[in-house]
C-alpha cells in the first residue's frame, strides 16, 4: 500500500499529448460540451452552393476556437467536463498545455 498526497482520477486524458500528471493544478469544471452545438433532430441545413458548406464549417470552427480561447485565457491547466470534447478543441487545449478529462 502507498499513501498519496493528492488526487487520482480513474479517467484517461482526451488527447494522447496531454499531461497525465499535474502538480498544483488550476482546475476548471464544466457542465457543457467543448464542441459545436448540434441542432435538434428536426434541424435542417439547406446548402445551395459548395461555398455554403465551407461557411457552415467555418462558423463551427470559430465557435470552438472562441470557447477554447476563453479557457486558455483563464490560466487553468486542467479541465474536467461532463460532456463531449471535439477533436478541434482537444487540439487547441493540448497546444496550450491544458489537460482535459471527460467524466
Amino acid at each position: 500500500s502507498v499513501v498519496l498526497d493528492g488526487v487520482i482520477f480513474n479517467k484517461d486524458v482526451t488527447h494522447p499529448t496531454m499531461k497525465r500528471r499535474i502538480e498544483n493544478p488550476r482546475i476548471l469544471l464544466l457542465d457543457c460540451d467543448l464542441e459545436y452545438k448540434k441542432g435538434e433532430s428536426t434541424t435542417a441545413l439547406e446548402i445551395m452552393k459548395e461555398n455554403d458548406m465551407h461557411k457552415a464549417l467555418k462558423l463551427e470552427e470559430e465557435h470552438v476556437k472562441r470557447n477554447c480561447d476563453h479557457i486558455i485565457n483563464s490560466n487553468v491547466n486542467l479541465v474536467i467536463t461532463e460532456k463531449g470534447v471535439s477533436d478541434l478543441a482537444q487540439h487547441y487545449l493540448s497546444k496550450a498545455g491544458i489537460t482535459v478529462f471527460r467524466r
